[in-house]
């Protein structure tokens, strides 16, 4: 009967039959090069979580996958843990994501909000008295007009104290905050910020 021969192998070490031979350190992922950048893929789990893998692309509305991709956009610090059931799983050692659940990030993803862009028109001319602010009824008319086919308009003017005056959009769509008077008309106070 032959002998047994017993290899001992270390932390980081491999071993081919009795060879016995130092691991190569790898990293986990590679790079590729797609279209004018170089993006990686992850070869090992990670945590979907705290990786930033995906966008929102104000484009179509919603959230995709990221075109390109960095090493750092990955976040590959996983540790295992024991559930109450007994049963081993891992989980991200930065956030405690459990990798059993589904990738929900779309949904934790929020979109980034686009002010819309208010246009303000300043008028000249415009004068307080009994309880409004009196411009021409040709700069009401006309502004009105754009404002019903949809252009995101404010009104003002410069206050004589030096404050900006911006007319509230109520005033075109509600006729009670409106007054005329021969060839002008006025806007009520409360419609001012």
């Amino acid at each position: 009967m032959d002998d047994i021969e017993i290899t001992h192998i270390k932390f980081n070490q491999s071993s081919k039959g009795t060879q016995v031979f130092d691991k190569e350190k790898s990293e986990p992922y590679y790079t590729f090069q797609k279209g004018s950048s170089n993006t990686a893929v992850a070869t090992l789990p990670y945590c979907p979580s705290c990786s930033a893998t995906h966008e929102y692309d104000k484009r179509f509305g919603e959230v995709k996958p990221k075109w390109s991709m960095n090493s750092d956009d990955y976040e590959f610090r996983l540790e295992y843990k024991t559930d109450e059931n007994g049963e081993l799983y891992a989980c991200c050692s930065v956030c405690g994501w459990d990798l059993r659940k589904e990738n929900t990030f779309e949904i934790e993803l929020e979109p980034v909000k686009v002010e819309e862009t208010i246009k303000e028109i300043y008028l000249k001319g415009v004068y307080y008295s009994r309880g409004c602010y009196w411009m021409s009824k040709e700069d009401f008319k006309t502004n009105m007009i754009k404002h019903r086919q949809g252009v995101k308009m404010q009104l003002c003017f410069i206050h004589k104290n030096g404050d900006v005056k911006r007319m509230k959009p109520q005033a075109f769509s509600n006729a009670k905050y409106l007054e005329m008077e021969n060839d002008k008309v006025g806007v009520k106070a409360i419609c001012w910020e």
